[in-house]
């Protein structure tokens, strides 16, 4: 039943033959297309344009401008595909499954049914009568001189050799030499040259569906159902079709990526086993692309930076006096510490763990006698938690940062941009530790200094892009290391020894052309990176 009207959705029958066909070319998004992310985009516009669309985020609170709209669903949307593709070529690299085309053609060899039967092979294909069958004497494909009796016969679809003109031609289904089986698509690209497993159309519709259903509020089309036309003999390009006209329509969003997935079997570039893992790890993709963008939209995450940095002003760093200090770390805690009226101190941990790597906020301030107010922009490379320890007494003014990590070695280092106190400063945190960082007594009241954090889990290379030159942050200092360059198809460019000083390694790419290149330095970790070169 359609949610919109209340009334049961129209039956419509369609030629398999038809569907199978028209689901293989809509959905194939090949060469000079929008691909297959892109159509999510084309189908994400479609929603937008719908006259039923009502331009609530999440289906709650007031209808958003045109522009916001566009804006916030295209970075959903946007982040899901980058992240699909991502998820989904490591995965296809790990396992380097095959394709159909191999398989079929590989194992067209022989028969793996009846060793008593011609052309007996453990690897070939089993006899299917109708389908896979032995050529005997006779038949049409045995050729002039019985050349192929004993070879292996299917019954598919006859291939772009038999189709002279698109337009008017129709392949067909009929019995073919099993070595020359093809997937039911263009010549030009009849599979893509790289591994199966996953489907990277089954991740991309998957995510995509799951950001189309929370991005509007609703899992379904608007008015309940989603529409594409496709003409009679006007449709189809690999060859004449489809015999009817009839509507591709799907209730859902689920619904198109299900079809989706569909397709790329149908068309015989997925065998099923690399479609389900795919639906399922978009599930979680989309997911988790949405909880990010929403923080985007929130304004929760600051524009990224390298750096955090204390602005210190006002007539005296800590006043003597009753009242409170106040610290606002993140969205996630907010935490009050008292003044004693003597000296004050206070000192506070503030726990990371549910934190990823990234940038976020840190503001605390004192209320009392003389108002006082500190905020860092904090970048969190695999930091797991920071003690902030201010204090006042005989005098001294103390800041202090305790910074504990488990998970990679990071540098932290001083930039002062007005008094020069802190210029040169390096604190190396190994793997694991902890780093107690003492910054100064008698800190002066008027003045700002950056504190920056370098490596972690996720910026251990920087600039990214680089231009020229490029640092690498390791976990060693004042050793020569080995640092390997490699393109992005695995060629080893160059590997040259460097001087790592204060924990930093400064290497080239002076001389190679614009591209992906990986970076592997061997310190121990072995660990590559990956740096675009601009």
């Amino acid at each position: 039943t359609n949610p919109f009207t209340g009334q049961p959705y129209p039956p419509q029958l369609v030629k398999r033959s038809d569907y199978a066909r028209v689901l293989a070319e809509f959905w194939a998004d090949g060469p000079d297309s929008e691909t297959p992310p892109g159509h999510w985009f084309t189908i994400f516009n479609y929603v937008s344009d719908h006259p039923e669309t009502e331009k609530r985020i999440e289906g709650l609170g007031p209808e958003v401008s045109n522009l916001e709209w566009d804006v916030k669903g295209y970075l959903a949307l946007g982040g899901a595909m980058h992240d699909a593709a991502v998820t989904t070529w490591g995965i296809k690299g790990y396992y380097d499954y095959i394709r159909p085309i191999s398989a079929l053609r590989y194992m067209a060899k022989g028969q793996s049914t009846d060793q008593g039967l011609p052309n007996f092979d453990p690897e070939g294909l089993p006899l299917i009568d109708g389908l896979i069958e032995l050529i005997a004497t006779g038949d049409p494909l045995a050729g002039t001189n019985d050349e192929n009796v004993g070879k292996l016969k299917l019954y598919a679809w006859r291939g772009p050799d038999f189709i002279n003109d698109p337009e008017v031609d129709a392949a067909g289904v009929g019995w073919i030499l099993a070595t020359d089986w093809w997937p039911y698509q263009r010549p030009s690209f009849v599979t893509p040259p790289f591994a199966g497993y996953v489907s990277g159309h089954s991740t991309f519709s998957s995510a995509a569906a799951e950001i189309l259903t929370a991005f509007t509020g609703d899992a379904f089309f608007p008015g309940g159902v989603g529409l594409f036309e496709v003409e009679q003999n006007a449709f189809l390009v690999f060859e004449e079709g489809p015999t009817e006209s009839f509507t591709l329509q799907w209730a859902t969003y689920r619904d198109a990526s299900d079809q989706t997935s569909l397709s790329r079997i149908w068309g015989g570039i997925h065998p099923p086993i690399d479609d389900i893992p795919g639906r399922k790890l978009g599930l979680d993709i989309g997911n988790g692309a949405f909880t990010l963008a929403k923080r985007y939209f929130s304004n929760s995450i600051p524009v990224p930076t390298q750096n955090f940095t204390v602005k210190i002003t006002g007539e005296s760093c800590f006043e003597r006096g009753n009242g409170s200090i106040s610290i606002e770390a993140f969205e996630y805690h907010d935490y009050i510490a008292t003044l004693n009226g003597e000296d004050y101190s206070f000192n506070q941990n503030l726990t990371l763990a549910d934190l990823t790597a990234g940038n976020y906020s840190l503001c605390f301030s004192i209320v009392g006698n003389t108002d006082f107010e500190r905020c860092l922009d904090l970048t969190v490379p695999g930091v797991e938690s920071i003690a902030v320890d201010a204090k006042e007494s005989n005098n001294d003014k103390v800041l202090s940062f305790e910074i504990t990590q488990g998970t990679a070695p990071f540098v932290v280092s001083f930039n002062d941009t007005t008094l020069g106190l802190f210029e040169g400063k390096v604190f190396q945190v190994p793997n694991p530790g902890r780093g107690v960082l003492s910054i100064a007594s008698s800190l002066p009241c008027e003045g700002t200094f950056t504190m920056v954090i370098e490596g972690g889990t996720n910026s251990l290379v920087y600039p990214n892009p680089v231009i020229s030159t490029a640092t690498l942050v390791a976990s060693q200092t004042d050793v020569w290391l080995p640092l390997a360059i490699y393109d992005n198809q695995g060629k080893l460019l160059s590997r040259k020894d460097h001087y790592c000083d204060n924990y930093r390694l400064e290497f080239s790419f002076e001389g190679l052309s614009e591209g992906l290149y990986f970076i592997k330095v061997e310190d121990g970790s072995n660990t590559v990176h990956s740096i675009l070169k601009q």
